[in-house]
């Protein structure tokens, strides 16, 4: 049987990596809403201590969430709008060199549904023209990167 000396070192440890510990994504979408929403640092002190975040800052504690979402999107084959909503919310550059960096990050198969996603927007009857030019922007720089790895 375990000294409790033993059992309070084991739990301390086990809360220190928090990393280890799997996050759902729904739960992972619902703290970074809570700490887009907050204001104080008793609001976001649960999330800097849950998800091991040493800053009061709310982007950075966002970021870490968000790199959570990234991790648990890299382990699946299938994925939904709600994939592409967290990917950009790291609020990824226009410009094609800092899109890459992001790009690089995914998986491939991440990365050909937003491809997809893109090529079904631009069917889109009631998309404006504005809208339409990023659209077919993205469409290039994807296409380039997906090229660029094969």
């Amino acid at each position: 049987m375990k000294q409790l000396k033993t059992i309070l070192l084991e739990k301390l440890i086990i809360n220190a990596n928090t990393h280890i510990r799997k996050f759902t994504d729904e739960e992972l979408v619902n703290d970074y809403k809570a700490v887009w929403d907050s204001f104080s640092i008793s609001e976001k002190k649960p999330y800097k201590e849950k998800y091991g975040v040493h800053s009061n800052k709310k982007e950075d504690i966002m970021k870490v969430i968000l790199d959570r979402l990234r991790e648990n999107r890299n382990k699946k084959k299938e994925f939904e709008v709600q994939d592409l909503t967290n990917f950009f919310r790291y609020d990824i550059p226009e410009n094609y060199p800092k899109f890459k960096t992001y790009l690089e990050m995914e998986s491939k198969e991440f990365i050909e549904y937003m491809l997809e996603k893109y090529k079904e927007k631009l069917l889109t009857k009631s998309i404006h023209s504005s809208i339409y030019k990023h659209t077919q922007k993205r469409i290039k720089q994807i296409k380039t990167y997906l090229d660029s790895i094969k």
